[in-house]
């Protein structure tokens, strides 16, 4: 999958096929007109607009098929009371029922670059989310679980990066998180249209259902959180599990696991002359 930023009249009308390529088949859908979209983006039509910016992007998949796109605005006029916050958002999302995918394109939208670790962790976020209600719910109602563990795991993670607790993988918010979204979602969309043996959701009629799952979730929950909490703090006991600063520092393959590497060279002047010489990490550290 590549992402392509809108630029040409072609990408112009590529961003307004995307909606309906992706929900045609989708009874209830009503298309937009294409001069409504156009208009949001015309800085004459759209006052709102004017002392801001826009950039669109293409989800393109490797047989050159559209199958997402995004839009990310800020206003350099408007600030809200009180600071000096950049205003913005964004908005015409469109996605395949695909978990990395939209993660590529919450993240670009953001101003991150995909990576392959995003890429891997989106993948497992949209299993995660899908297994309780896999063979529960048609395939209208797992799109839209696949579009909301997205965007409820996204947040997560950006509240997650601005606290202090410690998820390098950012375990929680997405097998946490993503678990809970699809054990509620089973809940709502859940129908014997698809499985006679189930039950239907709240989508149906059948709220019982729909408090059982939300009953197992609490409990699931507490459960894990107490159990595992005590376990790390017996752990913690013994073996303390955080590292120092330090030892963050200097890196935790040479403090902890003791696999030192070479970092390259560099060219150090001394007596008049200019010598190379090899450098590990502790060598780099106090350099600096």
């Amino acid at each position: 999958m590549q992402l392509k930023e809108v630029k040409t009249a072609q990408d112009e009308k590529d961003f307004i096929a995307v909606n309906t390529i992706i929900n045609k088949k989708d009874p209830n859908y009503i298309r937009p007109l294409d001069k409504d979209v156009n208009d949001v983006f015309d800085t004459a039509k759209n006052k709102t607009f004017r002392q801001g910016k826009a950039i669109r992007w293409l989800l393109i998949n490797d047989d050159n098929e559209l199958i997402g796109r995004i839009a990310a605005f800020t206003n350099k006029k408007y600030r809200n009371k009180g600071d000096d916050i950049p205003v913005g958002g964004i908005g015409f999302f469109d996605c395949i029922n695909d978990q990395h995918a939209a993660d590529m394109l919450f993240d670009v939208a953001k101003g991150k670059k995909p990576s392959v670790v995003g890429f891997c962790v989106g993948a497992v976020v949209g299993l995660v989310a899908i297994t309780p209600a896999a063979g529960f719910v048609a395939i209208p109602q797992s799109i839209f679980i696949g579009f909301i563990a997205a965007v409820i795991s996204n947040i997560a993670v950006q509240i997650r990066s601005k606290s202090r607790l410690d998820d390098t993988l950012d375990v929680f918010p997405c097998h946490g998180i993503g678990g809970m979204v699809g054990m509620l979602m089973t809940g709502v969309f859940a129908t014997k249209a698809v499985n006679a043996a189930g039950n239907d959701g709240l989508l149906f009629g059948n709220i019982g259902f729909f408090l059982t799952q939300l009953k197992a979730m609490l409990i699931v929950v507490a459960y894990s959180f107490t159990v595992s909490f005590l376990i790390f703090k017996f752990i913690n006991f013994i073996l303390p599990l955080r590292v120092s600063a330090e030892d963050e520092m200097l890196g935790l393959d040479a403090t902890q696991h003791n696999e030192k590497y070479l970092q390259g060279s560099l060219l150090v002047h001394q007596n008049g002359a200019v010598e190379e010489t090899l450098v590990d990490m502790e060598e780099i550290i106090s350099i600096k």
